[in-house]
Order: C-alpha cells, then structure tokens, then sequence
C-alpha cells in the first residue's frame, strides 16, 4: 500500500500545505517535488510569507494531495486524497538545496521568478506518515 501511496505522491504536483503558529492554522497551495525514494518532498516559499513565519515556529505540517482532476467528468471516478505528514525545514545553502531548486524548475517552469529571488527559501519535508483516502470509506495509514 505505500508503494501506492508513494506513486500518487510522485504522480501529483500540487498540494495544499498546512502550518500553524499558536494555535492557528494556514493553508497554501504549494507547488512541489519528491525526492528519489519519495521520502521528502521540496517546496519552495518567500521568507516574508505567513506560511514561512509558522514553519520557523512549528516544523510540522500537513499537505494535502488528491485526484480530483483525474475525474473531471467522470461520474464513476472515485478520488483519492493522500494527506502527508511531516517536518519542514530550510535547506539553506546545500548541495540538496540545488538539487531541489533544479528538479522544481524542471517539473514547475513557472516557478523561475520565484525560485531566482533572493528571498526564496527551498524547503524539505521530511515524511513521517501518509493516510490515504480511497473514496468516502476506505483509509489506509502508513507511517514511514
């Protein structure tokens, strides 16, 4: 089941990332890369950002992956929701951080701008679990 839940992950590029800071949770829509063995993924954010300020109080967050656009306009289509747990945190200046920053703008060419800004920080999330909803009843968790 996990090398399932680890495709989907590989498959997707979008998520919706959740931080919290006191209590109080945010939610962006974040582009994203996994690494090889889908263990961590990379995201990369401006450091002026909401979600960036929560991240340097509270590394764990939850991200949020799903299917939806695989069923656009089909009735029988049954999505999926993958939500992955984790912590994140800044890569800096590493070797990985320009890996990362390489394999973001390969999969998400939009992201050149941002990515070239000196403000941008690139993020690992190293993966602790992933529970996978398989339509409305079936759940399978897997830590990692």
């Amino acid at each position: 089941m996990i090398e399932r839940m680890k495709a989907l992950l590989r498959d997707k590029d979008l998520c919706v990332l959740a931080t919290s800071a006191e209590g109080i949770p945010h939610c962006s829509l974040m582009a994203y890369v996994t690494n090889e063995d889908c263990t961590g993924l990379y995201l990369a954010t401006m450091r002026n950002t909401t979600k960036y300020a929560n991240l340097s109080n509270n590394p764990h967050v939850s991200l949020l992956v799903d299917t939806r656009d695989d069923a656009s306009g089909k009735k029988s289509a049954t999505t999926q929701a993958l939500t992955v747990a984790g912590r994140c945190e800044a890569l800096g200046k590493t070797e990985e951080r320009a890996h990362a920053r390489a394999a973001l703008l390969d999969r998400h060419p939009s992201l050149q701008e941002v990515l070239e800004h000196p403000d941008t920080e690139v993020l690992r999330v190293a993966i602790e679990s992933f529970l996978l909803l398989d339509g409305p009843r079936k759940a399978h968790f897997e830590r990692v």
